[in-house]
């Protein structure tokens, strides 16, 4: 535990050290270099205490006929053949909604841990979480728990055991939900893209 990465991954940067490293991360960029430090997160379910709904939220399973309302759910553009495609590879979607619309969600993948940041297959009975959202308008009403606790209590009927999600280092807000779900950062990695070339990670395990 005296590994200097190690003591920063698992403790939380100070308001200034965060702007700091934002204010570098713009730089980079303005270079074409996008440097991204990111905690690989192992979250524990067992660890979390009971998270009832507000009154009139709901929660579900999604499949591939609800395309069209998960898009309008983001506020943002997305492409319907994204959310198709994901389906198509068994990927699953779940979320929460009050009445009709829905306000938060977070897809599964059982095969591999994707996106920009760093990928590779997971180990059996593994899950990683990715595009998580919760719709601004109803933060601050313990949506994000709940629909997490309901996601384990259906993954662990399935057989699910080991739960994965990254986290950048700098976004704060997220790593201090993580710890309150019980959550514990496995390694710090860095991803590294240099002008424009094909992005590599640098990992620091601990």
């Amino acid at each position: 535990m005296n590994d200097p990465a190690s003591r920063h991954a698992q403790g939380f940067p100070t308001p200034g050290y965060v702007r700091l490293g934002r204010r570098i991360q713009r730089l980079l960029r303005r270079l074409s270099i996008h440097f991204i430090p990111f905690l690989m997160v192992r979250e524990n379910e067992r660890d979390m205490k009971a998270m009832p709904l507000p009154t009139g939220f709901a929660f579900r399973k999604y499949d591939a006929g609800d395309n069209l309302l998960l898009l309008r759910s983001r506020g943002r553009e997305e492409s319907n053949r994204t959310y198709l495609k994901r389906f198509e590879q068994g990927n699953c979607c779940y979320g929460l909604e009050l009445e009709g619309r829905v306000v938060a969600v977070i897809w599964c993948d059982f095969d591999a841990i994707t996106g920009l940041l760093y990928q590779k297959p997971l180990e059996p009975y593994s899950v990683y979480f990715f595009d998580v959202f919760s719709h601004p308008e109803y933060r601050g009403q313990n949506l994000a728990p709940a629909l997490r606790q309901r996601v384990y209590a259906e993954l662990e009927k399935d057989g699910i055991r080991h739960y994965r999600s990254i986290t950048e280092y700098f976004n704060t807000p997220a790593r201090r939900f993580k710890e309150k779900l019980g959550a514990s950062n496995e390694w710090l990695g860095v991803y590294l893209r240099l002008f424009g070339r094909r992005g590599r990670f640098i990992v620091w395990r601990y």
